[in-house]
């Protein structure tokens, strides 16, 4: 350690006197989350909107993202009939009771009772996991 300074010390640190934290910050954001994305993105569009996937999802997608599913998807609200037909879609069959029962606990995450897959997703687990303790 000798000669050689602590990371934190120079985050931490003052320059002539001046405090680092009395600089004010210029220039453009790296991620523009001030600007809405483009429906259509053009190739020569070389802003990051905050929406591109990072290396880990380019080197390991997720199951959502090889069957061309995204975020936006996941996260937005749906009708519980609507979510009743993804679930049985995709070989989810849920009893109508064991239904009504995760969609009630879905519904409380969210001030105004708006419900999304992941939400319902969520909730089922929770429930399941109940279950299952409850057996044991």
């Amino acid at each position: 350690w000798r000669g050689k300074k602590r990371m934190d010390v120079l985050y931490f640190t003052s320059y002539d006197g001046l405090s680092i934290f009395s600089y004010r910050t210029c220039g453009i954001p790296s991620v523009r989350t001030d600007l809405a994305a483009p429906c259509i993105k053009r190739v020569s569009d070389r802003t990051n909107y905050g929406d591109e996937s990072d290396v880990r999802g380019l080197v390991n997608p997720s199951l959502y993202t090889l069957k061309g599913v995204t975020e936006k998807h996941l996260f937005m609200s749906r009708s519980k009939s609507e979510i009743a037909t993804v679930f049985h879609n995709i070989g989810m069959d849920i009893p109508e009771d064991t239904f009504q029962q995760v969609w009630n606990l879905a519904s409380k995450q969210h001030p105004k009772g708006l419900v999304c897959i992941e939400t319902f997703k969520n909730a089922l687990n929770e429930i399941q996991k109940c279950k299952i303790l409850y057996m044991q």
